[in-house]
């Protein structure tokens, strides 16, 4: 057996279990195809690109209502697969006498990780517990490169700022795409328990031909990796990259959905009115429940277009500190700078950009906040500004969602003066 025939026949065993009624033998023939890939020097990754290539395909001939049941399903057939080709990584027989079912647990716990709930968080947390266990190691660490930046995860008991999850080694195997290790650091990493690490593994999470991140694996006792071991190990690697694409797609899906509701739930607060005052108010409180925000603001610029009056709040303000920021000039502080920059702003109190406004910040215990203009034309209206009394850290997927509610405001406040224009003409005319 080679590849291309994998290829030809894959994707008809996928349909055949999600869609044909013969679950329990196409998990069957998914779990002696393991071993024959094994035998036939197939690697677990092109397996795992063939079963994401196949699935995308069916999932663009479904409606929206059934992707998620239908991913979740097909893992299943992925994880059989997985626990043949590991258990032949290992020597069949062996491992069969041995450790079948901790093999068998592990990688089915490993299936789960991949759904469950398909939060990143917590499903890392999973994968990374499930290799420390099963390799009696004294920790692991998942790298996960996104974009300009990276995230370390550690499993419990480790230190995420320790220099031995920054170790070279990962870079490495990031730019090489293959698994290394160091089987004797010679020079012990004492952690802050007083434990040591003495032997590292590192193992490419490759997906689509890219290495999306880095596993590592830490011993406490130098150790020299054999082959079986590395292919064992690799055959999760896998499973967790699978595991974090699904929890990136899930997570861009459940963004989309949030950011549909947010607007469409403020488009409708705002329809019911023309009165700027009442859409003003009901559009900062719908926008504060949907960014999880302590309090929140809304400034008008005035005629001049040089200064922000404050035109509503809610949340947990001071009286003394509404007064401080009721008039503000464009640029100051963070709900100036979104208006005078025409973007959204987030900012720890740390690295507030205004010193004479800083003490009050303080004084109020405002720790994190966010501000996005009001936009209406490609001209500025205002801002709307949240603020948090405990740290927290605003992804861009929160900035973009506070963009576009922010022009969902600014465009219901022109239609709101546009209207009252008409209206006040009317009477006027009337009048005469």
């Amino acid at each position: 057996m080679n590849l291309e025939e994998i290829k030809s026949t894959y994707p008809e065993l996928l349909r055949k279990y999600l869609f044909e009624g013969k679950e329990e033998e196409a998990l069957y023939e998914a779990y002696k195809l393991g071993k024959e890939c094994f035998e036939s020097k197939i690697g677990i990754e092109d397996i795992m690109n063939l079963h994401t290539g196949s699935l995308e395909e069916i999932i663009k001939t479904l409606p929206a209502s059934r992707v998620h049941e239908i991913v979740l399903k097909s893992s299943n057939l992925i994880i059989e697969f997985s626990i043949r080709f590991g258990l032949a990584c290992q020597n069949y027989f062996e491992i069969l006498q041995k450790t079948d079912e901790r093999i068998r647990n592990a990688f089915y716990q490993a299936g789960e990780a991949l759904t469950a709930g398909l939060d990143i968080q917590k499903m890392l947390y999973v994968v990374l517990n499930l290799v420390k266990n099963l390799t009696e190691a004294i920790g692991c660490s998942i790298v996960v490169f996104e974009e300009d930046k990276k995230t370390i995860k550690v499993s419990e008991g480790l230190d995420a700022e320790d220099e031995i999850f920054k170790h070279p080694l990962f870079e490495q195997v990031r730019k090489e795409g293959k698994a290394n290790f160091i089987s004797d650091l010679q020079e012990a990493k004492a952690l802050e328990d007083g434990r040591e690490i003495r032997s590292v593994l590192a193992l490419p999470l490759n997906f689509k031909g890219k290495t999306i991140g880095v596993l590592g694996i830490y011993l406490p006792s130098p150790h020299h990796y054999e082959e079986k071991e590395i292919n064992l190990l690799t055959s999760f690697a896998c499973q967790a990259a699978v595991a974090i694409d699904n929890a990136r797609l899930f997570s861009e899906l459940s963004r989309h959905d949030k950011t549909l509701e947010a607007l469409y739930s403020i488009d409708r607060v705002v329809s019911q009115t023309m009165d700027i005052e009442e859409i003003l108010q009901s559009a900062l409180a719908r926008a504060m429940e949907c960014i999880d925000a302590d309090s929140g603001s809304i400034h008008l610029l005035d005629k001049t277009g040089e200064n922000l009056i404050l035109k509503t709040h809610r949340g947990l303000l001071s009286q003394e500190f509404i007064s401080t920021i009721s008039k503000l000039k464009m640029g100051e502080g963070v709900t100036g700078r979104a208006a005078g920059l025409q973007k959204t702003e987030a900012v720890d109190i740390s690295h507030y950009p205004d010193l004479w406004l800083l003490p009050h910040m303080e004084k109020e215990g405002l720790v994190s906040l966010a501000s996005t203009p009001l936009m209406a034309k490609g001209k500025v209206l205002g801002a709307m500004t949240f603020t948090n009394h405990e740290y927290r850290l605003f992804s861009q997927d929160d900035l973009d969602l506070l963009f576009s509610i922010g022009n969902a405001i600014g465009i219901a406040v022109e239609n709101a003066r546009l209207y009252k224009e008409v209206r006040d003409k009317a009477e006027h005319i009337s009048a005469l």
